[in-house]
């Protein structure tokens, strides 16, 4: 047996056992990845979750049976980049980055060469998962068929998926893209249709700029390409691929030249930009968009970052960002649907095989229970509709607005939701689109009830997930987000609910040990907030190379982490003062409307941060004084492990203090001693 294998066996057993313990003690618990790909609100709680980030390995491709085996970590561009090197390719490859294999599979994913093969889940041959009693089982087609069927799409609400079978292609160096414009939804459709029954095409999708006009591409794996310019939409002084394809779409008077791209890039070649989502940014904070722009934040424009600033800042919750899969012949008429409601929008097309060979599609009721609906949504081939863009700042008109579509969606156009995205179903209105009992059946076969069934999840999210912020929730989802840049933790812990105690532990801890952490609990007020006392994280990282704004610093013995935070342009003296240790009393620099927190206890070290001015408005924290440029050492009030995560806590409680009061204050610095 190989390391890679021993090691493998050794984290599942171990998850196995935390599985076990959970089922023994009759406690429900959920599955905690470190990143996610979904635009629900989540929270995860201390003690209610199992931790599978260290499943992120994969194994040698089997040449012979062209498979590879991923742990269900394995993001993506990594997938790629490993079956590249052993010259093969995934036959579908979902087009963010960072979505990972197990996110993919479970989680209803396709690309361009679903018509060809599929969904994600129908290109995995065998899958390894611990169901809910803490049993072992592998899964494929002929053996525990059942659980292998209905775990794709199942939002992993079946069992913890701990290794994927996925099958291969066999890999060239370039994609070539032919670009056809198409004058609206029915002439893409058309042109679409044509393509698919040319067997030399390999993948096939479509954008649509306006309800009258759009760009369809064909793409074809080549080693050389013939009649193509090469392109590359990687690098910050190039466009992102989806302006390019609206600028050269533009033309009405002739198709677009054909390109090329490297495969990989092909693959990801929505990742910047996010389609065209990122542009919604720029509106959102009042900046321009053009090539200087764009050149300036591209390091904030990728998928990673785009989602973490998403969840950060509430922004799921303003924008429409929707995956909706439904018949051929229901997709026009959708199309203008939305049109009449939600006029200038951009749609992403993307065909899939028909219904009654996608998993998924078996897994509906009839929409309203017409037989003839159903024999559509088996008979017809199946598209994916994207519909990305801005909703509305009212938060009820926003539900209005996505229940109405939810509803037409299924009773007229027998179509269904991605559940990635928000969702906001009743219980009954759910169950009546998916189909419950052999569902059921499975998770009783399998002993899965102590996991959340697919609408417990969507719903727990939706209603008791993280909320944003109600001061500066955009300026500061953005802010958090580009420190996740900086920091590997932050990007896998942002998810976890911090003021539950929300840790990366995988089991409730014994009584005893509950007891201990209580005794020793410090209470901050200030940092935490007078009604959110929750303790102070139990996992502690000693000697941890923590790298922000270009400061780097090694953590100590003691329960001290300094790191370097951003601060005002004309922070004053007195916080480069703070830097150095020689910090003054918060009481003669915050000014009024701050609320001076108690000295720490003696022993912990000292923040220093910045404040808004003014009214606190987005445009005076982006534009003003206080824009975020230069850094100064902070460190964590009450020796947490994440010093960065404890200066947001602080940040925050300040902002929402400093809100409507009087402007003043540059910057508010926490004496560690207590002493002026």
């Amino acid at each position: 047996m190989s390391d890679l294998q021993s090691q493998h066996d050794k984290d599942v057993a171990e998850i196995a056992v935390k599985v076990k313990e959970f089922h023994k003690n009759q406690k429900p618990f959920r599955i905690y990845h470190g990143t996610t790909g979904s635009t629900r609100p989540m929270a995860f709680k201390a003690g209610t979750f199992i931790d599978t980030q260290k499943l992120n390995r994969t194994f040698p491709v089997d040449k012979e049976k062209m498979t590879i085996k991923v742990e269900p970590k394995v993001a993506m561009d990594e997938l790629v980049a490993v079956t590249q090197k052993q010259g093969f390719l995934p036959q579908v490859v979902p087009e963010l980055m960072g979505i990972t294999a197990g996110g993919a599979f479970s989680g209803t994913a396709g690309e361009s060469s679903s018509y060809k093969h599929g969904l994600f889940e129908e290109t995995v041959c065998e899958i390894e998962i611990i169901v809910g009693d803490g049993s072992i089982v592998t899964a494929n087609a002929s053996s525990n068929s059942d659980l292998f069927e209905w775990a794709g799409s199942s939002m992993g609400t079946l069992g913890i998926i701990t290794l994927l079978e996925v099958k291969l292609v066999p890999a060239k160096k370039y994609v070539q893209l032919e670009l056809k414009r198409a004058n609206g939804i029915n002439d893409a459709m058309d042109k679409i249709e044509a393509a698919i029954a040319d067997p030399s095409n390999d993948f096939i999708d479509g954008m649509l700029f306006n309800k009258d006009y759009g760009v369809v591409m064909f793409g074809k794996l080549t080693d050389k390409p013939e009649g193509a310019e090469i392109h590359s939409f990687v690098n910050r002084n190039e466009p992102w691929f989806s302006n390019y394809i609206e600028k050269v779409g533009s033309n009405k008077s002739a198709d677009p030249k054909p390109i090329a791209l490297p495969v990989d890039q092909y693959f990801f070649r929505y990742d910047r930009g996010v389609f065209w989502g990122a542009k919604l940014a720029f509106d959102y904070f009042h900046v321009p968009f053009n090539r200087v722009t764009r050149w300036a934040l591209d390091p904030l424009m990728g998928s990673r970052v785009a989602y973490h600033a998403l969840h950060e800042g509430g922004f799921a919750s303003k924008y429409v960002v929707q995956d909706f899969d439904m018949p051929r012949s229901k997709a026009g008429p959708f199309v203008d649907y939305i049109n009449s409601i939600l006029p200038n929008y951009q749609f992403w097309l993307c065909p899939a095989k028909n219904g009654k060979d996608l998993h998924v599609m078996n897994k509906f009721r009839a929409p309203s229970g017409d037989e003839e609906k159903r024999r559509i949504m088996q008979e017809d081939r199946i598209y994916n509709v994207g519909v990305y863009g801005k909703g509305t700042n009212d938060f009820d008109q926003f539900v209005k607005l996505n229940r109405e579509i939810e509803q037409k969606l299924w009773h007229e156009f027998c179509g269904v939701k991605i559940l990635y995205a928000h969702a906001y179903y009743t219980e009954e209105e759910f169950w009546e689109i998916y189909n419950r009992e052999p569902y059921d059946l499975v998770r009783n076969k399998y002993n899965s009830q102590g996991l959340p069934t697919v609408y417990d999840k969507i719903s727990q999210d939706m209603q008791s997930g993280r909320k944003p912020p109600k001061v500066l929730a955009g300026t500061r989802g953005a802010v958090k987000a580009f420190l996740g840049l900086l920091s590997s933790k932050r990007r896998t812990s942002f998810l976890l609910d911090k003021r539950q105690g929300g840790t990366a532990s995988q089991t409730p801890q014994p009584a005893a040990k509950k007891a201990e952490d209580k005794d020793a609990k410090k209470e901050v007020n200030g940092v935490n907030g007078a009604a959110e006392k929750g303790p102070v994280n139990d996992q502690k990282t000693s000697n941890e190379q923590q790298q922000v704004n270009g400061v780097k610093k090694e953590e100590p013995a003691a329960a001290v982490a300094p790191v370097a935070a951003p601060t005002a342009v004309a922070a004053s003296a007195t916080s480069s003062s703070a830097a150095n240790g020689d910090v003054k009393d918060p009481a003669t620099l915050a000014g009024p409307g701050i609320e001076r927190p108690p000295p720490p206890v003696k022993g912990e070290s000292a923040f220093a941060i910045p404040l808004p001015d003014g009214d606190a408005s987005e445009s005076t924290a982006l534009h003003g004084h206080s824009a975020i440029e230069k850094p100064v050492q902070v460190t964590a009030v009450g020796g947490g492990d994440d010093p960065v995560a404890a200066a947001d806590d602080l940040f925050d409680k300040a902002v929402e203090a400093k809100a409507g009061a009087v402007a003043g204050a540059d910057a508010a610095v926490v004496n560690g001693e207590g002493k002026a």
